[in-house]
Formats: structure tokens, sequence, C-alpha cells
């Protein structure tokens, strides 16, 4: 009996140990299988990185979990059959970070900075390393150095820093193929095949000792084994486990239960606690306890973690202490003493709790009634009301008095007292009864404060049943609705209500408000939830609007800051733990205040913390003033789940100071992989380790980092904030729940993201991550565009120098060739001005010589005489020819050559030059022929201009042509459409070299004939001449070479026609070329025969006694005397020499007729002519002009200034007799009309010429604003053609009809200056000038005054001032 006694109480005792360490050994666990991200649950090895993230195993691959989620790895593989996606059985990590991982089948490498498979099987980790066999197993020691087994091969350690191999010697050979490998402390422990241990030091890589295996193992199995801190080694394979304890050098199966046939076993792990856990199939968690009874498993599940269904396949813990266990169907689960701070009780909905005695506590609830709690068993009863039955009021305070009572406040029901028994109603007949008693509090005296939800405030004296009411109103009760009631140790009672705070002072007996007793303290309208004294004498007051501390002593009210959004929210409940810290409870949260606070000062410092579920607290609000203390400093806190449990002092924290992590780069919503190109550019070369440098090309419109910590105890809380250096120097906190930045249109430049992390229990970052960013700038912005810029810049104004140097040397030559050019032109000028003059002046002395040679040939009657009077009038001639040329050039060079065209037969005019000079090719012997394919060619051509050409050509045909020779000319019309005149002048002469042929129509160019002077070579004119002549006439000009030899000169000259319409048949026989003198006009020529034949009908005429006065003017004194002597016969010649002479002479008699030089000192021929015919008294006096100017144009102006005839010098001077005597007896015999000065109104003349006149006059008036007024548009108004309207005109007005035109408008502006108010300008447009400059000269030529002279001295009387 006593035996069985003995037995019995040792198993008592066993079991009371056994479950004493099975209370102990339960964990708290959280169970990570909703994390984000797609992954297997079955989960095969856990591995901490030392980069911080964690990495595991499944029966699909490689997974990454980062704290927030799980990213299955493939290195940028798309094939699934890589190690990758294998079921991976362990992983290691070597020297460099690199996973070594192994699977069923094969081992591979893995870089996880890179995400890239270095080293894909296990074939080619041994290629590699120069080995040779097969891979058993595998491990890394803490240098990170790799340890291979291979399998019969032996065992090599492979030195992570250089690659390098060593093999480790003294394995004894009976060593079989290991199965396992453990490096713990510095030492390696190998089991083979047949369960035989092997220990080695790996510093000196020597075998330390062997151990054969148990007898009782058989065969060969795939052993794994794990050593624990007490030098145990735990082999197990499938369902067998076996312990060597090599500290006393034994195998213990015979302490293991059931001899070590447990079931399957899947892992041993001791933590760093060391606590040691086993996994077995099926078993869920279990502890291993050693005692000396053995060795025992204990479950440790969690409550309500049902785990016994589900293996736990692999175990880790962490640098931070978390345990990490992998499952077999629910994925990750772990373990940290930090997360699970809080405990539920679960009760009922719980509204307060008060203590009871000993370990007791009071718990009111809020439908379940009364309950009393053990807190160290956790035994708890429930206390019904028998008078309530099973609807009990909530109850809503409860208040012992010290003497095993408990007084009851309930909803609606009053007050109840429960003494330990029973329950009973407390009856005053006040109205406390039936009010809603919210709070209640014993005063120093023994009375019950209650304070009421309406129904004010009653004081209760239990001793005496006494009753005193506090109203709102009729005592300084702020409110009746009274929330909080405090007995402070000043002995007052503090009355919380929704109005602020009132105080009963028990030495006035009265009830007074809080600012009466503490003046600037005022507590009106604070919604008061619950007073707080604490054991510092500061009032602790929750309202609806936060937290408030009253400082009594100091007179001082300050407001506490809950939360980081600054946001103050309805505070519940308020407790104090023996630590000094406060707690307060709002909505789901409950916030630990660590208080600094100076007594002396009244400064207050405080720090908060938030808690809320994922620490352990319920998932809903608090009740209010749920707060209690138990007496060993717990704290508790009721909801609606039962009460949270905590002990303040022994609260684990996370103490771990986490490490930023950088997890992932997105850009925009694409994620960039290491080595991975964006834009063309690299972006990660070297992943994002810590450190690391990320690049991008210019403007990356928007790109996010992901970070995490090391720590992953509770990640969810951990809070970051960041600062870009470069962009922002400012710290900046992420939201809660966020873990990565975005960034968009980053501007070029280097920058340092900061990131820095605070966990849940607010321990930060020593150090903060760090991330370069380089975000390079677009190309045309780089230093090296920069350079280039800078370079072409230099370049750009280095040719910028050049180009002005060189365009100023440019100009500055071109200046200097431009003023040479200009002196060359003046000198040239010079010279032709000079040449011009003495041609001009010879054309006088010429003139003088021609004309008595003349008349001596006419008189010579000797032969021999008369042959050399014909060779000087001959040479004479030629003279005054080149004379004439030289004019035409120069007038060219000045003004340009202008074509004066008239129709005629073209044919019939060469043939008369032609015969000019057939006695010049009878005299050198070279035959002339003319040929034309018709007799008649019809055209528009200038008769002087093509009298030249003709002239030029033939004078150089016959001057180059050797006697024997011929000269061809032949005409010939070509084409049908458009036809052309063709004229060729071909000679047989020495002919022109192809080098001379392109510039021998140009001015002054002279053929080089081989250094040597041709006797005849000539001044280079002619052709430049005959080259400007042919243009005129829009021809060309060319020439080629002879048949034989020669030259032939082709002239193409377009066929043209006037308007045979208004002119008629206009194509007339050409005059006879005269070799005298070819400047001879032939309408002169024409009028000579006129004169002929009028001298021949008048000859009896000269029979009258009074010869006509006839006036000279030249400045040349031999021209006059000349004249006088050619004409005295004939006239009664008075000389003048210049205009103004002549004018004076006319003054005193009038001349029959005016005989005027053109060019003379003073006033000359043209003025002297224009003032004659201006005046009435001298416009009938016939003039005629005398010039060595030979120009049409000239004579033109002449003609239309009233001049009656134009004669060049040298004249024949029986021509200018004839002529004088026609214009004397014209005008003698009145056959010259009286001139008709045009006038705006009538003018009396014959009826004819009167109607013709009015007709112009009226239609010149109606069109007097018309600037486009033209002689043509008049013509055709009066129906006559122009030719015919100048006759007309000239001959009734004198007045050619532009002037007749312009003098209407003249009169008609005269009239508007005498009678209008308009200006000059006005007039002058209104009359038809372009321009009032022109106006005003036109009017002053006229009238001899300007225009608003005129008006001033004229519109006197009319003008009138407005």
């Amino acid at each position: 009996m006593p035996r069985k006694t003995i037995i019995l109480s040792l198993l008592v005792i066993l079991f009371a140990r056994i479950s004493c360490y099975s209370s102990d050994s339960h964990l708290e666990l959280r169970h990570l299988d909703a994390m984000p991200g797609s992954y297997n649950n079955l989960i095969t090895a856990l591995h901490k990185h030392s980069g911080g993230m964690l990495w595991f195993g499944t029966s699909s691959g490689l997974c990454r979990y980062d704290g927030y989620n799980v990213k299955q790895v493939n290195g940028g593989i798309t094939d699934s059959t890589t190690i990758l996606n294998d079921h991976i059985l362990n992983i290691h990590e070597d020297c460099r970070g690199k996973l070594w991982l192994h699977s069923s089948d094969r081992y591979g490498v893995y870089d996880p900075v890179m995400d890239r498979l270095d080293i894909p099987d296990s074939e080619s980790i041994v290629q590699k390393f120069g080995l040779e066999g097969f891979i058993s197993n595998l491990t890394t020691d803490a240098n990170g150095d790799i340890w291979l087994a291979l399998s019969g091969k032996g065992l090599y350690r492979i030195r992570c820093v250089d690659d390098k191999v060593e093999k480790v010697k003294g394995i004894p050979s009976t060593f079989a193929e290991i199965t396992d490998m453990v490096i713990k402390d510095g030492e390696l422990t190998a089991v083979d095949k047949r369960g035989a241990l092997l220990f080695m030091d790996i510093e000196g890589m020597k075998v330390v000792s062997t151990v054969a295996p148990d007898p009782i193992m058989n065969g060969n199995h795939l052993y794994e084994m794990y050593v624990d801190g007490d030098d145990r080694v735990w082999i197990y394979q499938m369902e067998l486990l076996y312990v060597y304890d090599r500290r006393n050098g034994k195998w213990l199966n015979d302490r293991i239960p059931n001899h070590g046939k447990i079931g399957i076993m899947k892992k041993i792990f001791q933590d760093s606690s060391g606590r040691l856990w086993i996994a077995r199939d099926h078993h869920g968690l279990e502890r291993i306890l050693t005692t000396d009874e053995g060795l025992h498993f204990v479950p440790a599940d969690p409550p309500g973690m049902a785990t016994r269904n589900n293996t736990i396949t692999c175990f880790m813990e962490d640098s931070a202490g978390t345990i990490w266990m992998g499952t077999y169907k629910r994925g990750l689960l772990s373990h940290n003493e930090s997360v699970r701070k809080f405990t539920l009780e679960e009760f009922p909905d719980v509204n307060c709790v008060t203590p009871a005695s000993g370990n007791d506590m009071w718990v009111g609830t809020d439908s379940s009634g009364l309950w009393i709690w053990d807190t160290k068993t956790g035994a708890r009863r429930r206390l019904s009301d028998p008078s309530f039955g099973e609807s009990e009021p909530a109850i809503t305070s409860l208040t012992p008095d010290g003497n095993s009572n408990l007084y009851i406040g309930s909803f609606s029901k009053g007050l109840r007292l429960y003494d330990g028994k029973n329950f009973r109603k407390i009856t005053t007949s006040s109205a406390l009864d039936d009010s809603y008693v919210w709070a209640s509090e014993f005063d120093s005296d023994g009375r019950l404060w209650c304070g009421t939800l309406g129904g004010g405030l009653f004081m209760y004296d239990p001793s005496t049943g006494e009753v005193v009411s506090y109203k709102n109103g009729t005592t300084e009760l702020l409110s009746n609705y009274v929330m909080s009631v405090v007995l402070s140790r000043d002995k007052r009672v503090y009355i919380g209500t929704s109005y602020g705070i009132s105080v009963y002072d028990p030495k006035s007996g009265k009830l007074k408000r809080f600012r009466d007793l503490f003046p600037g303290i005022d507590t009106y309208r604070w919604k008061v939830s619950q007073i707080y004294e604490d054991s510092r004498g500061l009032l602790w007051v929750g309202t609806s609007n936060g937290l408030k501390v009253i400082d009594r002593v100091h007179g001082k009210v300050q407001e506490i800051k809950l939360n980081d959004d600054g946001k103050q929210r309805y505070v519940l409940g308020i407790t104090q733990d023996n630590g000094g810290s406060m707690w307060v409870s709002e909505g789901a949260m409950l916030i630990n205040i660590k208080v600094g606070y100076d007594e002396k000062t009244g400064n207050l410092n405080v720090v908060t913390h938030a808690y809320d579920n994922r620490d352990g607290l319920m998932e809903c609000d608090f009740n209010q003033r749920s707060f209690g203390k138990l007496p060993d400093g717990e704290i508790v806190v009721g909801g609606l789940y039962g009460l949270n449990r905590f002990s303040p002092s022994e609260m684990k924290f996370n103490m771990i100071h986490p490490r930023v992590v950088f997890t992932d780069l997105y850009m925009g919503s694409r994620l960039v992989r290491p080595g991975e190109e964006v834009d063309g550019r690299v972006v990660m070369k070297n992943g994002l380790a810590d450190g690391a440098e990320i690049e991008f090309s210019h403007n990356p419109k928007e790109f996010s980092i992901y970070f995490s910590t090391d720590d992953y105890a509770l990640p969810e809380k951990t809070m970051y904030e960041y600062r870009l250096e470069g962009y922002n120097d400012e710290w900046t906190f992420c939201a809660p729940g966020v873990n990565h930045v975005t960034y968009t249109n980053l501007s070029p430049g280097k920058y340092r993201l900061l990131v820095r992390a605070v966990n849940g229990d607010g321990y930060e970052s020593e150090e903060p991550g760090e991330l370069f960013i380089r975000v390079y700038p677009p190309f045309w912005t780089t230093t090296c565009a920069i350079v280039i810029y800078i370079l072409l810049g230099m370049v750009a104004i280095w040719g910028i120098v050049k180009i002005v140097s060189e365009m100023e040397r440019r100009k500055f030559e071109r200046d200097m060739h431009e003023e040479a050019m200009r002196k060359q032109e003046e000198i040239n000028q010079l010279k032709f001005k000079f040449f011009t003059n003495v041609s001009h002046d010879l054309r006088t002395p010429l003139s003088l010589i021609v004309s008595p040679l003349e008349e001596m040939i006419k008189e010579s009657t000797d032969e021999r005489q008369t042959r050399r009077l014909t060779l000087m009038r001959s040479n004479a001639m030629r003279l005054l020819t080149l004379v004439n040329q030289l004019l035409d050039f120069r007038k060219n060079e000045v003004a340009g050559l202008q074509l004066n065209p008239t129709e005629g037969d073209v044919v019939a005019f060469s043939q008369n030059v032609c015969n000019s000079f057939v006695n010049l090719s009878e005299r050198k012997n070279i035959n002339l022929t003319f040929y034309s394919d018709r007799e008649s060619i019809c055209l528009m051509f200038d008769e002087d201009k093509l009298e030249k050409i003709f002239m030029n050509m033939l004078g150089n045909a016959f001057k180059f042509t050797p006697a024997g020779g011929r000269v061809d000319v032949s005409l010939e019309q070509v084409g049908e459409e458009n036809p052309v005149l063709r004229i060729k002048i071909a000679d047989t002469g020495v002919g022109i070299k192809d080098k001379d042929k392109e510039h021998i129509f140009e001015r002054f160019y002279q053929v080089d004939d081989d250094g040597e002077s041709h006797p005849h070579m000539g001044s280079g004119i002619g052709l430049s001449m005959v080259y400007e002549y042919v243009k005129l006439h829009d021809g060309t000009v060319r020439v080629t070479d002879n048949v034989d030899h020669g030259s032939v000169f082709i002239i193409d000259i377009p066929i043209r026609h006037i308007d045979r319409k208004s002119k008629g048949d206009v194509c007339r026989e050409p005059k006879p070329v005269r070799q005298e003198n070819v400047s001879v006009r032939p309408e002169n020529v024409a009028e000579a025969a006129d004169a002929n034949s009028v001298e021949g009908s008048s000859g009896e005429g000269n029979a009258v006694d009074s010869r006509p006065l006839a006036l000279v003017v030249d400045d040349n004194p031999d021209m006059t005397e000349m004249l006088k002597f050619e004409l005295e016969d004939d006239f009664e010649v008075i000389t003048a020499s210049d205009g103004n002479e002549a004018l004076k002479v006319i003054e005193n008699v009038t001349p029959a007729i005016i005989l005027t030089d053109l060019m003379m000192p003073g006033m000359d021929g043209i003025e002297l002519c224009r003032r004659l015919k201006g005046n009435k008294a001298t416009v009938a006096i016939p003039i005629i002009i005398l010039t060595a100017k030979h120009d049409l144009g000239v004579k033109l102006e002449g003609l239309t200034l009233g001049a009656d005839d134009y004669i060049t010098k040298p004249f024949n001077f029986n021509v200018l007799k004839l002529r004088m005597k026609r214009l004397v007896e014209l005008t003698a015999k009145g056959a010259r009309r009286s001139l008709v000065d045009p006038e705006p109104e009538a003018i009396k003349i014959t009826p004819l010429d009167e109607q013709f006149i009015e007709k112009a006059v009226k239609y010149v008036s109606d069109n007097i604003d018309s600037s486009e007024l033209s002689v043509e548009e008049l013509s055709e108004v009066l129906g006559m053609s122009r030719v015919r309207l100048y006759k007309k005109i000239k001959q009734i007005t004198g007045k050619t009809p532009i002037e007749f035109i312009r003098v209407i408008r003249l009169k008609r502006a005269a009239q508007l200056l005498r009678e209008s108010q308009l200006n000059v300008s006005e007039i002058a447009y209104r009359t038809g000038f372009n321009s009032p400059k022109m106006f005003s000269k036109y009017f002053k030529e006229e009238f001899g005054i300007l225009p608003s002279v005129y008006q001033d001295k004229e519109g006197s009387e009319t003008n009138y001032t407005v």
C-alpha cells in the first residue's frame, strides 16, 4: 500500500510538472496564409536573407516575402522546368548573398539581388569548381563558405571569397555517403546514410571524432539531423527518431517515447530561448520536454489555433526573434513575443470592472448581470438577481464600500446592494430609486455620490438612508447628465457632466463650479466622459473632444494629442498603471501615455503610443469607463467580447531597430527587373541593395520604389518616413500601411533617397536605408553636349569671325575694287566726256570743212583739183562717221539707246545700203553680192540703227578681206508662226579665232593676232554697238566660220508689224542712202526734195528788193560767220552768241526766221525755243535748230517745243537755204495760222476748229481728275489717230496734245486756287496730277509763280477763314 502510494504520488508530481510545462508551452501564432500574392501553401524550407527579406521554398518553387507581399521568382526565365520552379527542400546563403538551393533532385545557385539563376543545376556546380561526382549534401557556415559532400568523393570546402576548393582530410574510409550536415559553434556535424556521426573542426578542417551508428539502426537511409544547445544530436528518418548525447557519449533512444517510433518526423528545432520543438506529421506544434524520466512531447498549439490537423514542415528563427513555421497546407505561421501584448478574457459585453477580495474581480455586464472572476485561475461565476429573472438590467457602475458590500448602479433600475449573498434594492423614496445611475463614488465621510443620466446628482448616506438631490438650475451643477464622479486626494468630489465640471467642497458643504475654486481654469461646456486623478495629483479629463490635463497647483490646462493626424476624438476611459504611465481608451484603441512631469514648473511632457486589434485588442470599441486594475498591477478594459487583459510591466516590446530594405521598382505599372533596359538604359545594374544606384533616362514620367524592413514581427504597423536629397530635404511620413514612394517628372540630376522605419513599438531605424537615383539629362543638356555646344559655339564664333573677317576683307577688296572701278569709271567718264565734247566740237569744224569742200567741188573745173577735193571730202566724211559712232556709244553708256521703229521694206533698204559700198568693192577688187529669198520683207525696224549695223558689218568685212576676196549679204525669212528676218554677212577674210568669238561683241575688245597689230585694227566699239542695235530690235547676233575661210555674221530680228487697222499699209520704199553723209535722216532728204520743188516754182520771187531778216544764234564765231556769209545773198543776217542775247535782240527787232544752235552756254537752244513759242508776240516766228547732236530724241524734244525744223551738222547750205525760204514764204502768205490759246471756257476760232477744240476741252474738263487721261484716249474720243491729233492740236493751239491737256489742268487748278478753299495738295489731285510736287513744278513753269503763293495772292478776296 505504501509503495502504491509512492508511485501514485510520483505520477501526480510528474503530471503536474508536465501540465505546468504544457501551460507555458502554448505559443501565440500569427497565420500568414492570407498574404497578398500567389504561392503554394506547402512550405518546405525557410531562410532569412542577410539583405533582410524572407525566402521560403514550396513544392512549386522559390518565393520571397517582404512583409507585405509574396512573390514567386523565376529569375527572368520563362522555362518552368528550372530549379526555381521545383520542390525546394533547403536554402543556404553564401558570403555573396547568393542562395544555394536544394530541390528533390538537384542543386542550383540563385542571385536574389539580380534576380537571376547563376548556376542552374548540380552538374554545373561541380564543373565550375573543377570537381567530379554527385552532390549528396550541401550547407554553408557562418563565413558563407560552402561545404560540399560528393558521393564517394569526400567532403569539400569552397571558400566564398575566392572560390578556392579545399578537401577535408582524415575522414575515415568507413564513413559512408553524407546525407545531412549541421554547422554550429565552429563545428561541423555530419551523418552518413548508415547513421554514423562525424564531428569536425571547420577552422582547422580536422576531424575531431566519429560515432558509430546506434545498434538498433539498420540499413541505409537518408537521415536528417539537428544539433541542440545541449550537444544532443537528433537524427531522424521517416518514423524513427534517434538521439545521441555527445556530452555523455551515448545514445538516448531508451528515453524517447516508444523507443523512437513516434510517427513520421518532419523537423526538430530549438529557439533562442532554449525551447525545443518537434514537428510530426498530423501532430501540429509540440514542445520537447526533458525530465528525469525521459523525453516528453507536449502539445503547444495556441487556443483556437487548430494546427493538429495540419503538419508543420520546417522551422526558422530570424534575428528579430520571430519564429517562422512552414506548414503542409496552411502556409506560414509566425510567433513573436512582442506581437500579442494583450490577451482576451471572454465575457459578455463588459461595462465596468472593480476589485473584489483577493484575486477576485467584480465584472458588470450590459446584459448578463454581475460576475465574479478569479484572475489567477480564470474561474468565473455569474451572480443573478432573482428579482429580474433572465432579463437583468445593464450594470453601469460598481462601487464597493470596503465592508464586503457592493453598490450596483443600473440602467433605469436605480441603485442596488449586493452583500455577498443577496441582492437588495436601495429604496429612498426619492427620484434616485428610478434613475439611470451612471456613476457612483464614496466620499471621505462614507456618503455615496450617484450621478445619473438626466436626473442630476444624488448624495446618499447609507447609514441614515438620507438622500440629497442636486439639480441644474437650482445648484451649481452644470448639467443633469452626470458622466463621472471622482473623490480627490483633497477630499473634494469632482463631478463631470455633459456641460463641464462641478466640485463639491466638504469644507463649505456646497457644490461649486470648477472655476470658482480654481480661477483661470474654465471647464464650461466640456462634455466630460471620465475624470481620473493620477498619482501626481493631475486631473485627467476625457471629453468628447479629446483628452485634457488639469494642473490645479499651477493653474494649467493642457490638451494631449493622442493621434498623429491631430484630430481629437471621444475619450472613453482613463487609468494609470503602477509605473505611472497613463492608459486611455479611444474607440477600439488603447493609447499608452508616458508622462514626464516637473512638479516645480508644472511642465508636462508626454509620449504616446497606440495599440489596436493587431496587438491583440478586441475588434470593437471599448465601453465607457470600463478600465479596471488587478491587485498585481494588471489592467483590464471591457468591451463587447469581454476583457482585454495586460500587464504593463511585463509587456514584451519589439526592441529591434528595423533596417530598411528596398524591394521593388516600378515604372508606371511595369515591374523593372535588375539588368533590364528601359528606354535604352539599364535602370538597375546591381539590383536594389542598400546603397545601390538606379539610373533613368531623362524625364521619367512616373516611378515607384517599394521598401520594407528586416523586422517581420508586425510589419503592417511599421511606419516609414523618407527624404529625397536634391529634391526635398524635409522628412515626410508615408501614410499608415503605405510602403512605397512615387515620383513623377523628376528633373535631371543626382538624388539620394533616404528611408527610415519605425516599428509598431516605436523603435526607429539606426541608419536610414539609402538608394542613389540618377536621372540623366537629355543628350542636348549633358556635359558632353555642353562641351560640344561650347566647341560648336567657339567654332561658330571662329567661323563668324572668319566669315566677318572674310566679308570685311572681301568688302575691303570690293570697296577697293569699286573704288578703283569708280576711279577708273571716273577716268573713263572723263575720257568719254572729253571725247564726246571733242567729238561734238569736231562736228562744227567738220561742217565748216565739208560745206566749203562741197561748194569748191561744185565750182571746180580742174579735174586734178577736183580729185584732191573729193579725197579730202571723203576722209572728212569718214571722220564724221567715226565721230557719230563715238557719240552714239557715249549716249548708250549714259542714257541707253532708244528704238525709233518704222515699218518698211527691209530688202530694198538693205540693198540701198549695200549699193553704197559698190565703189569700195570695185576699188579694192572685192566681189560684193546681195541676195534675198523674197522680193520684199516688211517689218518694223529703226532705219538709223539698221543702217549703222550694215555700215559696221560691211566696213569690217571689206577691211579684213584681201583683194580678190568676196563679201556676200543675204536676207531670208525664217519660220512661219514666229517669222524672223535672218541677215547673213559672209566674207573670205582673215577669220576670227574660236577664243575670240565669245568676246568679239564686248566693248573695247580687240583680237590678239599673235601679238602683231593688224593694219586695220579698230577700237573695239563698232561690233559692241552692232550688238546693242540688234538687241534693241529684240534680235540676236552671232559669228561662225565661213566654209573656206573668213567669217559669217548672222543676225536674227523678229518680224513685227504696226497695227494696220489704224495705220493702213505703211510698208514703203526706203530712201536712198547718201554716201556723202550717213547721218542725214531720210525725212530730211525728202524735205530737201520738197524744198527744191518749191524753189523751182518760186524762182521769180527772188527779185524782191527787201531781204527777210534772219537771226543766227550760235556760240561759235566761225559758224556764225560762215552762216552769215552763205546766207547774206538771200537774207539780212543778224547774230547772237546765246539765247539770252537773242531774246534781247528780239525785243528790238522781229526777225522773219531764227537759226539757233542747240548747245550753247547760258540759255541753250531748247530753252530759247520754249521762251519764244510761249510768247504770243514771237510764237509765229519760224525756228530752225542747228546742232551737232544727231539723236532723234533730242530732235523730237525740239520739235515738241515748237521748233519748225531740225538740221544736224554738217549740213548742205542749199538745203538749208531752201528750207529757210520755204518757212519765210509760208509765214508771209499767212499759211501759218494764228495759234489759239486753249482755255477751259469757249475759244473764239473758226467754227470747225471751235467744235474740235470745244469737244477736246470738254472731254479733258470732264475727266480732269483722272491721272490716267492720255493722248491715246483723247485721240480715240476725237476719232483720229495719234499722229493726226498731234498735228491738228499743234496747228490750232501751238501746243502738243500733252501740253494741251496739261494747260487745261493748270488753268482749272488756277480757278480752284482763286475761288475754292481747297489746299494745294487737294487741288493737285483733283486736277489729275499724281503728286503735288509735279503740280507745283508745271504750275510755276506755266504761270511763273508757285501755286501756294498764287493762292495767297489771287484768292485773298474770295477765301475766308472758317
